[in-house]
């Protein structure tokens, strides 16, 4: 169990995809971690099935202005950067192929033990913890209205705002402290556009981003870019 990304997988059409979402990742950079996540995930699926096969495309989230081809010849797949998650595309034919190693005494045993793991989690996560986990998967979506947030945790918007008021703060102070640090993040990493940066916040226009950026460092982002020492003063 990690609290360091959480794994989705969803179905489209005749392929499945599965996304990998960093959850507080600070301010290091992503691309070797993602990267090597990548090559490492694929390795282990090839492993588990004894198939030699290749996803059908691949995203990161993170930028990458070189070696572009080289990634896809790596991965044998076409690769698309600065996207809004880490995702790999299979057929779902890939997904059917059975585990050689496989052991329904031993996944049950599992199963059971992630069940009693989980249900302790939910126990001791706070709604806001919750609420920061789901907001660092939709942002580049713009979804990020409370009633919106509210509806996907399964709950009404008056029980919503009222839980987190218990737990001393709203949802728009959750909201811009997220966007606040992780604008830091992409400030660092001069591949990432301020356009982009934007986008991956959730803003649908870079003035509203320069606004919330001077309204929480007094400069604005292409400024502070400018300033190797600012990340580490901020």
């Amino acid at each position: 169990m990690s609290e360091a990304v959480l794994f989705e997988t969803s179905r489209l059409e005749d392929q499945t995809v599965l996304a990998v979402r960093v959850v507080r990742a600070g301010d290091e950079p992503r691309r070797q971690f993602s990267e090597f996540t990548a090559l490492a995930v694929l390795r282990v699926l090839r492993k588990q099935t004894n198939r030699d096969f290749a996803p059908t495309r691949m995203t990161f989230a993170h930028a990458r202005n070189s070696g572009v081809r080289e990634a896809g010849r790596l991965l044998r797949c076409p690769v698309e950067f600065a996207q809004a998650t880490d995702s790999w595309v299979f057929p779902q034919s890939v997904m059917q192929l059975p585990v050689v190693s496989e052991d329904s005494h031993l996944l049950r045993v599992l199963k059971a033990y992630a069940d009693d793991l989980l249900a302790e989690r939910r126990s001791a996560t706070g709604l806001r913890s919750m609420v920061e986990n789901h907001l660092v998967t939709v942002l580049p979506s713009g979804r990020v209205q409370a009633a919106v947030v509210a509806e996907q945790l399964g709950m009404s918007r008056r029980s919503f705002t009222r839980y987190l008021a218990e737990e001393g703060t709203t949802f728009a102070q959750i909201l811009d402290h997220l966007r606040n640090r992780l604008a830091l993040r992409y400030l660092e990493d001069e591949r990432i556009s301020l356009q982009q940066t934007a986008w991956l916040l959730g803003y649908s226009q870079l003035p509203a981003f320069t606004h919330a950026f001077k309204r929480w460092f007094g400069m604005s982002p292409r400024r502070a870019r400018n300033q190797p020492s600012f990340a580490a003063s901020a």
